[in-house]
């Protein structure tokens, strides 16, 4: 944006009450209001969907409103390392994938599958949310499983004064669960799944009585511990070579998926720095450019100035630095690890994961030492002496 132009625009946002910052990545798309008269984005946006339905929020009253974009080459830098972080390594994928359905090869459609995804993240160096789409693909693209409400593992609770006499409906559940009971100074825990054996009862009246108890001020009922659980849809596939079909289609869509999300920032700044009409070239990406006249706007920045905004990348957001050996020694001398090369290269470039975390290498001083050189490079170069 023009510097004149620009500043004409945070002259009337001094003047406004109803403005609306996006200045984090996720957008509050809840805000229902008629009358916001300004929208700032203090980062650049995901993508020019994102993009369009964020700026669609002002002016709805059909008054005049200002919309304002902050962009510069550090925002992508910081998408960038948010999207290579959510992609793991094939050898990642592969272990889980493979662990997955070999631990479960006796699992036939119906029975219901539980894991700790939490654990899954830190064992096989993949994040949560990469996790869940991961999980989301042998769901929808294979079929597999379905996730099905979590459950706690571990229950443990306070008891009150009148624990007593709020407790004493003498139900098998009832004495089954103070039974089980074990109280050590403050907290009393409880196994469900034994109260619930030795009772001879299901699993879920036991939780429903512990719920009661809360409910009715005889304890303070604190669940912990969270085991998720999936129904089996059909029989897994046996043999590697299914297996090995399934953790390559999985992997070259998240990989598909990383690409496309770099591609979508890119859309944002090429409509930013595009040299004509703003509105006309965002209706365009719509396929309705039709809307806007052929000479423009008149409102948008380019529209104002007949200015083409310019970006210029700094050279630590350029990617363009030389790999240096000795840097690469030194990562290399701080872990031992020789199996996963984009684990390197994320150390390298300073993205962080469960296993970055786990290896304490998060602030040691070869994190992040070589952000200045292309990721894609640093994979290739890792391989090198993992395969070495």
């Amino acid at each position: 944006m023009a510097n004149d132009a620009r500043t004409t625009i945070q002259d009337k946002f001094m003047a406004s009450d109803n403005i609306i910052i996006v200045a984090t990545i996720a957008f509050g798309m809840g805000i229902d209001k008629s009358n916001i008269r300004n929208v700032v984005h203090y980062a650049v946006p995901k993508s020019l969907e994102g993009y369009s339905q964020e700026i669609g929020r002002a002016g709805r009253d059909g008054l005049e409103s200002t919309c304002m974009i902050y962009l510069c080459a550090e925002d992508i830098k910081i998408m960038e390392e948010w999207s290579r972080a959510d992609v793991p390594s094939l050898r990642s994928v592969k272990g889980l994938v493979g662990e997955f359905l070999e631990l479960h090869r006796y699992a036939k459609a119906g029975d219901v599958i539980e894991r700790n995804l939490n654990e899954e993240s830190r064992e096989w160096d993949i994040r949560k949310n990469a996790l869940d789409l991961l999980n989301a693909q042998l769901e929808l693209r294979f079929e597999l499983i379905r996730a099905i409400k979590p459950k706690y593992s571990e229950y443990k609770y306070i008891k009150s004064q009148a624990f007593e006499s709020r407790t004493a409906d003498g139900s098998p559940v009832t004495k089954a669960l103070k039974k089980m009971s074990k109280t050590a100074h403050k907290w009393t825990r409880i196994d469900v799944d034994a109260a619930a054996g030795s009772g001879g009862f299901q699993r879920a009246d036991a939780v429903k009585k512990l719920q009661e108890w809360n409910d009715s001020g005889a304890i303070e009922l604190q669940p912990s511990g969270v085991v998720n659980r999936f129904r089996v849809l059909k029989d897994f596939p046996q043999g590697e070579e299914a297996k090995r079909q399934i953790t390559t289609s999985i992997y070259a869509q998240i990989e598909a998926r990383e690409k496309s999300d770099m591609e979508r920032v890119q859309q944002v700044i090429d409509l930013v720095t595009t040299k004509g009409c703003l509105s006309r070239e965002l209706a365009r990406h719509f396929a309705d450019d039709g809307t806007v006249p052929k000479g423009g706007c008149g409102h948008c920045n380019f529209c104002l100035t007949k200015t083409q905004v310019k970006f210029i990348q700094a050279h630590n957001q350029s990617r363009k630095g030389r790999i240096d050996e000795r840097k690469i020694k030194a990562i290399l001398a701080a872990t031992t690890v020789r199996d996963d090369a984009r684990f390197l290269a994320r150390v390298a470039f300073g993205i962080s994961s469960p296993r970055v975390t786990v290896e304490k290498l998060g602030k040691h001083a070869v994190f992040g030492s070589m952000d200045d050189c292309d990721f894609e490079e640093l994979v290739k170069r890792f391989d090198q002496v993992c395969k070495s």
